[in-house]
């Protein structure tokens, strides 16, 4: 059928190629810091930015919740950085004493935001990986 159209298939752009699966972006995010950290705290931002960008590439139905998962995600993880360093500057909590928690507690924020994140792109995903197959044969 010429008209038919299924609401939840991705609409990829013209930059196909550079659509990845979105569990290697999480992968990448937990091996790539042991190698290189990125500039800026760009190991808790840049994930975020390509998983928002592969999303679009995909054309992903879902890239509105993405986005604000992302966000969300951001902004918890950079409340409880600020929030950390008040507690050990101001309160008088000891840093050496909390230092190893907080960094656990924080990479705990990331990689759940992370993997809500990529949680939500999997499913579109899914399915431009299947009428992607489907158009090959």
């Amino acid at each position: 059928m010429p008209g038919y159209d299924i609401i939840d298939e991705p609409k990829p752009r013209l930059q196909e190629n550079f659509i990845v699966d979105p569990t290697a972006i999480f992968f990448v995010s937990i091996f790539l810091p042991l190698l290189w950290v990125p500039p800026l705290q760009g190991q808790y931002w840049l994930p975020f930015v390509w998983v928002i960008a592969n999303g679009y590439l995909l054309g992903s139905p879902t890239l509105k919740k993405e986005i604000g998962i992302s966000i969300a995600g951001i902004l918890v993880w950079l409340g409880f950085s600020i929030g950390a360093v008040y507690l050990t500057e101001f309160v008088g909590f000891a840093l050496e004493a909390t230092a190893p928690y907080i960094r656990i507690l924080s990479k705990g924020i990331f990689f759940l935001a992370l993997y809500l994140v990529v949680l939500k792109q999997s499913a579109p995903y899914a399915v431009y990986r299947y009428v992607k197959e489907q158009a090959s044969h």
